[in-house]
């Protein structure tokens, strides 16, 4: 969160006080203008430090909370998502701050079940089909917290021998072999003709794989953003004051 308040610039409050109500007015929207120019460089940062870009979901993740002439303070800070997921300070503050990636609403549930080890979190596998920005459908999730919700299996590696005719979702709260812990789909790969009978096969395709937690860089700075666009704020601030006055009735 960036707030940015007309407090402790000496020539800003010299003219507030001279000026009145002009220079409130002015003084809102200079803050405004700041405010929303610092939005838009977060969107232009964020295109070009993520790997094929920002989703819109990201590019929208910044709102501003603006100044009025009574209230001479602008904020620009992370959205909390209206439909109840999981808010944006979760999955996408480490980008700005680095450090730990906090959890996401899949790995609560998945927590929440005892099946997914300390220390570890859930990454796409093979089986998630990925969008051109490298994320998961809506689908896809709804689908796995689905399988959660009605109650996944988790399997040791003689269990998951026996399920061959099992159709659904896994989960291997531990490595089996070459499997990694994660949650497993079982799907069907067809069949074969056995003493004259047809018989089915099945294999095991990974969604979600559990992977040691790392340590995120900070990709974006957002006091460098800040400080850059508030170089220009007093000239701003003079420029506003300047048409408020000309135009005072």
């Amino acid at each position: 969160m960036i707030s940015i308040q007309v407090t402790g610039i000496d020539q800003v409050r010299a003219q507030l006080s001279a000026a009145g109500k002009q220079a409130a007015f002015a003084a809102s929207k200079a803050l405004n203008n700041a405010a929303f120019g610092i939005n838009a460089k977060i969107k232009t940062e964020m295109q070009g430090a993520f790997q094929g870009g920002a989703t819109k979901y990201t590019l929208a993740a910044f709102k501003v909370e603006k100044a009025t002439k009574a209230n001479l303070s602008a904020t620009v800070m992370l959205r909390k998502d209206s439909e109840g997921g999981t808010p944006r300070s979760d999955t996408l503050g480490h980008l700005f701050t680095g450090g730990n990636r906090r959890w996401k609403k899949v790995e609560g549930l998945i927590r929440a079940a005892g099946a997914m080890p300390r220390g570890t979190i859930a990454v796409p596998g093979k089986g998630i089909k990925l969008d051109a920005r490298g994320n998961m459908s809506k689908a896809q999730i709804t689908e796995i917290l689905r399988g959660l919700e009605t109650g996944m299996q988790r399997l040791n590696k003689s269990e998951r021998d026996k399920s061959r005719k099992a159709i659904g979702y896994f989960v291997l709260p531990q490595r089996q072999g070459k499997l990694l812990p994660g949650i497993y789909k079982r799907v069907s790969t067809g069949g074969w003709v056995s003493n004259g009978a047809k018989k089915a096969s099945s294999g095991l395709t990974p969604m979600l794989v559990f992977v040691p937690m790392g340590t995120w860089r900070k990709y974006i700075s957002l006091d460098a953003i800040a400080q850059q666009q508030l170089r220009g704020f007093v000239a701003d601030f003079n420029n506003e004051l300047r048409q408020a006055l000309a135009t005072a009735r």
